[in-house]
């Protein structure tokens, strides 16, 4: 009796030494996989662009971009100018000038060295300053030896029309008269406009004959001091190329009609 006792008591310490054994194991295994788990988020790259979640995200923009149809592409509306060369059926205006007048059934067209231009008149605005620029041009006052753009601003003005544009007297000649003041238009970039001198000896504001200028950019400041007669039409590339001594080749009057279209 005393033997059957003793051997089942042995035996019941070999499985309790059994499972505290294989509860050791799983605890030991727990503590390994939890400091397994702690080394890899210490390790982990923190830069997510690098992280292959992002990488998959990426992929997925990148074949959804892929299989999103292609949206229709709009005609652009060309923005360059026509060349500045009369050709059959006329040329359009570079751009529209603000102040509405009709213009003249005629246009002046210069001939430069360094291209053309076309010159648009507003009799309702200037009535006496285009009849006399018509009638210089119809002259061949304009054009020729010694007919130069005697005066070059950057970023204000081109002036010409003196006779006297080669001399050492450049700036004060003329044909030997002046013109009322006719004060109306603004002054855009293209403006053709008659030159005058100062309100100390001019207090009337006369414009002097034959001498001209074209804005190079709106000058607004000049506005209601000067007599604008004439809007560049066709050239303006042209215009901004000129520069002191330049000369006008050749300067005629053209019907509007065959060379500007609007």
């Amino acid at each position: 009796m005393n033997k059957l006792i003793a051997l089942v008591a042995l035996v019941g310490l070999t499985v309790w030494a059994g499972c505290s054994a294989q509860t050791a194991s799983v605890s030991a295994a727990t503590d390994d996989a939890a400091e397994a788990a702690a080394g890899n988020v210490a390790a982990a790259p923190t830069d997510p662009v690098e992280t292959e979640t992002d990488a998959v995200v990426d992929a997925a923009a990148v074949a959804a971009v892929e299989a999103a149809p292609e949206t229709p592409k709009t005609r652009e509306t060309p923005t360059t100018a026509a060349p500045s060369l009369l050709i059959p059926g006329g040329v359009a205006k570079e751009k529209p000038v603000a102040d509405a007048s009709q213009p003249d059934a005629e246009v002046v067209v210069l001939e430069t060295a360094r291209g053309r231009i076309v010159i648009e008149l507003y009799p309702a605005d200037a009535p006496k300053h285009v009849a006399n620029f018509k009638k210089l041009v119809g002259d061949r006052f304009y054009q020729g030896v010694g007919r130069t753009f005697h005066r070059y601003e950057p970023d204000f003005v081109i002036q010409g029309g003196d006779p006297e544009g080669r001399t050492n007297r450049a700036g004060s000649g003329g044909p030997g008269y002046n013109i009322p003041a006719e004060i109306k238009r603004k002054h855009l970039k293209g403006t053709v406009a008659a030159a005058r001198q100062g309100d100390n000896v001019n207090p009337d504001r006369e414009s002097s004959g034959s001498q001209f200028y074209i804005c190079l950019k709106d000058v607004p400041f000049l506005d209601g001091a000067y007599t604008a007669f004439g809007q560049v039409v066709q050239g303006m590339d042209t215009v901004m190329k000129l520069r002191k001594g330049d000369e006008i080749t050749k300067c005629v009057l053209m019907p509007h009609s065959s060379v500007v279209q609007e």
